[in-house]
């Protein structure tokens, strides 16, 4: 699917985009668990706990914020296994979902897990991060590259930055692929990709200083490699 010669009048804010059937009606996320089929473990293809764990034993506070969580299950079945160990007092768990439907938090994690609807655009972090996850939400969201430059910089020095993304949902002005762009930035800064989860990890605090100017999205983007409708995210370069 593709937009007009002059698509770049036909472009989505952010307020547009987020009433959008495409963005505001998705369930890529909403349900997945921490374990199983369709599970952030599979997605990452990581021990999510275990990270944690070996992060409480030289960190005072260990802070994983999940953007675009869905439901919040990850998180919640991560504070509920959690909270029976040594670690639990030094824990703070974050999710930030745009459609904002969660089942009620335990008492017993409420103080350490807390699970926010609202915007992406509009989220202004006030701490540092041990760990950003933000699975298939990428696809979802209007301005990528804003988004992951506003995480980069709030990550520790040590910290973790997972997400997956398409890079067919990256257009310049003329509405051209910037997936050659994309690499080349990638492979200056030194981050890791998997082709096959689509998955990008970028470990510590980076300023990474834009060289571009977000234009707007299109929401006629249609289904990407996950098979769900995604938004394209057009920029100057």
């Amino acid at each position: 699917m593709s937009l007009p010669s002059d698509h770049l009048g036909a472009l989505l804010n952010e307020a547009q985009l987020e009433q959008s059937t495409v963005v505001a009606n998705n369930r890529m996320n909403r349900e997945r668990a921490l374990f199983g089929i369709n599970s952030y473990q599979k997605e990452l293809g990581i021990d999510l706990l275990g990270f944690l764990q070996t992060r409480s034993e030289t960190e005072q506070e260990v802070r994983w914020i999940d953007v675009c969580c869905g439901e919040g299950n990850a998180l919640r079945q991560a504070a509920e296994f959690l909270q029976t160990r040594e670690c639990w007092s030094k824990m703070h768990f974050e999710g930030l979902d745009l459609v904002g439907i969660f089942e009620p938090v335990p008492a017993s994690i409420s103080p350490r897990l807390h699970l926010q609807g609202g915007s992406v655009s509009d989220w202004q972090p006030n701490t540092n991060y041990d760990l950003v996850t933000c699975i298939h939400g990428v696809h979802y969201l209007g301005d990528k590259l804003g988004f992951i430059r506003k995480v980069l910089s709030h990550l520790k020095d040590d910290g973790s930055f997972f997400f997956n993304l398409d890079l067919n949902n990256f257009k310049d002005a003329s509405g051209k692929s910037m997936r050659a762009w994309w690499k080349e930035q990638t492979r200056k800064a030194g981050w890791s990709y998997d082709a096959r989860r689509r998955l990008t990890h970028v470990t510590g605090c980076q300023d990474w200083a834009p060289t571009w100017e977000y234009l707007g999205a299109s929401d006629q983007a249609g289904p990407n490699y996950s098979g769900q409708p995604a938004i394209d995210s057009y920029y100057q370069i």
